[in-house]
């Protein structure tokens, strides 16, 4: 998850749709359950290996 514009917003890849909100529901207090849910076919990756934020922000 990240922190855009001080909403949390879960991206993840998944070859199915999942309810994340009703997981979270019961294992987090609700301001830190995530806004919005995005799904995306695959994480781009920036030089040093890791996920590139730059392009997740792209995305919303």
């Amino acid at each position: 998850a990240c922190i855009f514009k001080e909403k949390i917003i879960c991206f993840y890849e998944s070859d199915e749709e999942l309810d994340f909100k009703a997981f979270l529901k019961d294992k987090l207090p609700s301001y830190m359950i995530p806004k919005h849910f995005i799904k995306i076919e695959k994480f781009k990756l920036n030089q040093n290996s890791k996920i590139d934020r730059k392009a997740l922000h792209e995305l919303i």
